[in-house]
């Protein structure tokens, strides 16, 4: 260059940034400020309350800013070589390509963040789209350097971080500040409560009510415990039936009648007093049928775990991130089959593992209140290796199926192919002996701890499960055949309690394990209860009698299918002195629609509820069956289109009364 061709000092010549430099200066500039975009992804979720525990504010905070900053770092890279192909060359006074490409990288990651066009497939394309954006508005505007000074946008983002790190702290920490009830020597006065509900576990199956499956763990509980031959669910589905058993109220007093409806946050559960009354209370479920978000059970406890996600170090509130959502949802897109991140139940001894983990941390001076979930026994049948084996030794890795998975052709191929029934119906049996191993487990941790004697312990199940009956097969939900009603109940009471191990004839609700946790926590409840305590049949020297039996009053509103049949339809029914009456509303089921019906069954003669009394003529009608028709028809007035709780009136509660059936 000739010297009068030489740029004075303070104005040189347009150059090229250094190769490096643009990718460094790319990153150092986008991580900042995907950083500040997470902390603000992170607060919002904070602030909507979304957050349980303390603990898990912090994780969200560190997993959304580091997330969204190496999100950031990583998509400037190409953004950088483009900015530099593109419009390489820049004045000392415009913004080089490293710092439009960092911005534009920051720009993709905000408008992912921000809005669901933008999928986590289209993040690459966004980026270098807002990177070409922002060298044209440079090119436009001159930008001054301020926007390439990485230690003001580092400022600003630590600001940021200490923010959200603020906000995570106030977050609730699970911790009540209810008095502790003690005696004069400072010790705690009330025993512990257990509640274990094993999901879609029929009566019938269970070693200690004559079924098929070896269920030592719970066969010994029963030894020790009573057992209650005739417990009756009062829903066929997982939802409505959990929120009798913690309220002691029907599902139309409670208002869950389906599956993914919240109980409302007016109807007090046994957990929510126990928690007023100075008891520690934690909830372990296992399906997702009972999390959060689905029942709206969490703030009742001072710790809800529902954690279904492989990665068990992350908190459930994470998956709330946009990023960790979308890879999650693309991680189980390409695992149709295989191990997917976020599961729709997890195994019993995962459970058992986290119940474990709480007991050794929780406050020891304190009594608790712990209802344990586990999911195993309801489709997909997936048990162990070892407790597939049991029972169906040609069992291989490959062959285990899901029912929900097959299409209404393949459920016909099962069901009517003797070995493929017999396979499937295996595991099932498997899956209740694995269930019962770690309930086993569960009753050792409580020994070991010195805590199993002074706790009420209560075993039991939400609902059956139709296997081939009614022409349903691994089923439930369509019927309210005992089938799908009749579960297991064995109560343990605490021993200073003084109550010899027993077997009670006399039927049974799970509506009655309410009043029964009360009674032996000392607490009154602060409602009016439709249950019984079960207390009030232990010890009565006198034989039960069919009038003995406390009505099970059972509903059912579940649109939807079963074994590839369509239902749009309500029920209830009455099951008293031998009897069960029950209405089927109008129903569709495909595109044939059915009328009305009652059918009527003695339990006696007909167990398997397949000769309707009514359909014959004439139709068998005595002052008790007329009485339960009664009670059943108020029951079908009072529930009519009904959408959420209903709070009997004085006149609705006597009139049930006048029945004799409530």
């Amino acid at each position: 260059m000739a010297p009068a061709e030489r740029a004075r000092p303070g104005h040189e010549l347009p150059g090229r940034e250094p190769l490096l430099w643009s990718f460094v200066g790319a990153v150092l500039l986008a991580f900042p400020i995907g950083a500040l975009l997470g902390a603000l992804e992170a607060a919002k979720l904070l602030v909507q309350g979304h957050a349980r525990y303390a603990s898990d504010g912090f994780e969200l905070v560190a997993l959304a800013t580091g997330s969204s900053a190496a999100l950031a770092a990583v998509l400037a890279l190409p953004s950088a070589l483009v900015a530099r192909i593109l419009w390489g060359r820049v004045e000392r006074r415009v913004a080089p390509p490293s710092a439009c490409a960092g911005l534009g990288a920051a720009l993709g990651v905000a408008g992912f963040v921000a809005s669901d066009a933008i999928g986590f497939t289209l993040l690459l394309p966004a980026a270098l789209a807002a990177t070409c954006f922002v060298v044209l508005l440079r090119e436009l505007c001159g930008w001054w350097p301020l926007v390439t000074r990485a230690p003001l946008w580092s400022t600003l983002a630590l600001v940021a971080v200490l923010g959200a790190c603020g906000l995570a702290w106030r977050a609730p920490s699970g911790w009540s500040d209810a008095p502790l009830a003690q005696d004069a020597q400072g010790r705690t006065k009330r025993p512990n409560v257990v509640l274990l509900s094993i999901d879609t576990l029929r009566a019938d199956r269970l070693g200690a009510y004559g079924g098929p499956v070896a269920t030592p763990a719970l066969d010994a509980l029963a030894a020790d415990g009573v057992l209650f031959e005739q417990a009756i669910s009062q829903a066929n589905i997982t939802g409505p039936s959990h929120a009798t058993m913690l309220t002691g109220l029907l599902p139309a007093e409670h208002g869950v009648l389906a599956n993914a409806q919240p109980l409302p946050n007016r109807t007090r559960t046994w957990i929510d007093e126990l928690g007023a009354n100075g008891f520690e209370t934690a909830g372990f479920v296992s399906g997702f049928t009972l999390v959060d978000t689905a029942i709206g059970l969490a703030e009742r406890f001072d710790h809800y775990d529902d954690h279904l996600l492989v990665w068990r170090w992350m908190p459930e509130v994470c998956t709330r991130l946009r990023l960790v959502k979308d890879v999650i949802r693309w991680l189980n897109v390409k695992n149709p089959r295989g191990k997917r991140p976020q599961r729709a139940d997890r195994p019993a001894a995962e459970t058992i593992d986290a119940v474990e983990t709480w007991l050794a941390e929780r406050d020891a001076a304190r009594p608790f209140a712990l209802f344990v979930h586990f999911y195993d026994p309801h489709v997909p049948y997936a048990p162990p290796e070892e407790f597939a084996r049991r029972y169906d030794p040609d069992w291989s890795g490959d062959s285990a199926a899901d029912w929900y998975a097959f299409d209404t052709a393949e459920r016909k191929e099962w069901a009517n192919d003797p070995r493929k029934y017999e396979h499937m119906l295996a595991l099932h049996h498997g899956e209740i002996g694995y269930a019962d191993s770690q309930a086993g487990r569960f009753f050792e941790l409580l020994r070991a701890r010195g805590e199993f004697d002074e706790t009420l312990v209560i075993v039991t199940s939400d609902h059956g499960e139709e296997l081939g009956e009614h022409d349903i097969f691994f089923d439930h939900g369509a019927t309210l055949y005992d089938t799908e009603l009749h579960v297991p109940l064995i109560v343990k009471w605490p021993k200073s309690r003084g109550i010899a191990p027993a077997r009670i004839a006399t039927q049974v609700r799970l509506l009655d394990i309410a009043p029964t946790v009360l009674d032996v926590a000392g607490v009154k409840p602060s409602s009016t209860l439709s249950g019984a305590n079960l207390a009030e049949l232990v010890g009565n020297d006198s034989a039960p009698t069919a009038s003995a039996d406390r009505p099970a009053y059972s509903f059912s509103d579940l649109p939807g299918n079963a074994s590839g049949y369509e239902f749009d339809a309500r029920a209830i029914s009455l099951r008293h002195g031998g009897f069960k009456l029950i209405w089927n509303s109008e129903l569709w089921l495909d595109c044939e629609r059915r009328e009305e019906s009652w059918q009527l069954f003695d339990l006696a003669k007909d167990a398997r509820e397949v000769q309707n009394l009514l359909a014959s003529e004439p139709a068998p009608i005595d002052e008790h069956l007329q009485k339960m028709r009664e009670a059943l028809q108020s029951w079908i007035e009072l529930t009519q289109d009904q959408e959420g709780p209903r709070e009997l009136s004085e006149a609705a509660r006597e009139g049930l009364k006048a029945t004799g059936y409530f």
